[in-house]
């Protein structure tokens, strides 16, 4: 069956020759809408867009959606001239499109080329396009509206774009894939992300001469008699399903992430509290030795008692933090009794300071010949001071655990 392309409407302006294109090649090209003429203006050149052949039917590219591979459409034999001719379709059917060759590619083995396309298809085939923002480095703006302009886009796609699970953009895949194959692009090195599709043509590659072809040069065309059974729409449910697959493992990601931040705050509470329970400590024994002064049995043994449980209670979470146990129901228990040992060290120092404002009135010999003194009554003062501070501290901490327990109750680690 015949068909002259130049009678058909849908036929693109521009077409490859299939015979000419090889694995490894850059599909430069730049399509008609107002992006793709701002993207080329902006970085510089007459191109906006860049794909990697991988084979004679397939190109990989990152074009503003997900990161796949698309077909070149196979429209069939063309005659060029006196010449038969494989054709295809460039997707997008750009207004511009060059062919780019590298001279080292030949050089490559086809397992490494193999190798190094698979690792770029596990790493981005899937992802969403490049941040904008990044484009910005790639332009030719004046360095202080680059970084004015690629800080509101930043800004935007922050909270406008807040699941995106961007990759590179077309150029940049195309270099690293280069990088990855140790073919220089350049003299001197650049990074992948500071490419544009201009700077590839204006590179180390090469134009591969009538590897495009204006579509009204064609006098006729026979269909190919063998039908593509992969279609696009197969490319495009691949990519979905990859990105799908990206978005769980990106969520489970950041669940773990999650995981470890509040590991990593338990344990810094466990090391804060610890810490905490040892300055407790002193200020138990200070209470002690003030009890023992003043002839207080009742609140000596009281301080004792809460001396034990400070001393138990620093080993329990000291163990906790070193083994770095991260058990629920474990550290409820524990905040409980330091809750409760915090309530009885309250507790006595009310007592201590209802004792001692007490005493200072008390008729009794043995202890009015040292509060009488100008120097007994200035320590009195500094004992109640001092009550003060840890009732202070006492309560502060209390109010800590109970935040703690009712974040605990909300939060499974």
């Amino acid at each position: 069956m015949q068909n002259t392309i130049k009678s058909d409407p849908l036929t693109p302006p521009l077409i490859l020759r299939i015979d000419l294109i090889r694995a490894g090649d850059i599909l430069l090209t730049r399509g008609d809408g107002l992006e793709s003429k701002g993207i080329a203006r902006f970085s510089g050149g007459k191109y906006s867009h860049a794909a990697l052949i991988i084979n004679q039917g397939m190109t990989f590219e990152s074009d503003g959606g997900l990161i796949r591979h698309k077909l070149i459409e196979r429209l069939g034999w063309g005659i060029l001239g006196k010449e038969q001719i494989p054709i295809g379709a460039i997707s997008g059917a750009p207004e511009i499109a060059e062919i780019y060759r590298h001279g080292g590619m030949e050089t490559i083995p086809q397992d490494i080329f193999d190798a190094m396309l698979k690792l770029e298809f596990k790493e981005l085939y899937g992802l969403d396009y490049s941040e904008y923002h990044r484009l910005v480095k790639i332009s030719n703006l004046p360095e202080p509206l680059k970084s004015v302009s690629a800080e509101i886009i930043k800004w935007y796609e922050k909270y406008y774009s807040p699941d995106m699970i961007p990759g590179p953009f077309c150029s940049e895949l195309v270099a690293r894939f280069f990088s990855r194959l140790n073919l220089r692009l350049f003299e001197v090195e650049k990074r992948p992300e500071n490419i544009s599709p201009n700077d590839l043509a204006q590179s180390n590659l090469a134009a591969v001469p009538g590897a495009v072809v204006e579509s009204k040069l064609i006098n006729e065309v026979h269909e190919s008699p063998v039908a593509q059974i992969f279609t696009q729409e197969h490319s495009d449910v691949l990519a979905t399903l990859q990105r799908n697959y990206r978005g769980t493992q990106k969520f489970l990601n950041e669940f773990n992430a999650l995981g470890e931040k509040i590991k990593t705050d338990n344990q810094k509470t466990l090391e804060t509290l610890c810490l905490s329970l040892l300055d407790t400590l002193k200020d138990v024994l200070w209470i002690a030795k003030t009890s023992e002064q003043l002839n207080l049995p009742v609140l000596l043994r009281r301080a004792n008692r809460l001396c034990s449980t400070a001393i138990d209670l620093t080993s329990e979470f000291a163990d906790i933090t070193i083994e770095h146990t991260q058990d629920t129901a474990s550290l409820g228990t524990l905040f409980e009794k330091l809750l409760r040992f915090q309530r009885s060290l309250v507790q006595t120092n009310a007592l201590l300071s209802s004792v001692l404002v007490k005493v200072s009135f008390v008729k009794k010999k043995g202890l009015l010949v040292e509060f009488r003194r100008r120097r007994a009554r200035a320590k009195f003062r500094d004992h109640l001071k001092e009550i003060r501070k840890l009732n202070i501290g006492a309560l502060k901490t209390q109010e800590f655990i109970r935040s703690l327990l009712k974040s605990d109750s909300k939060t499974t680690v």
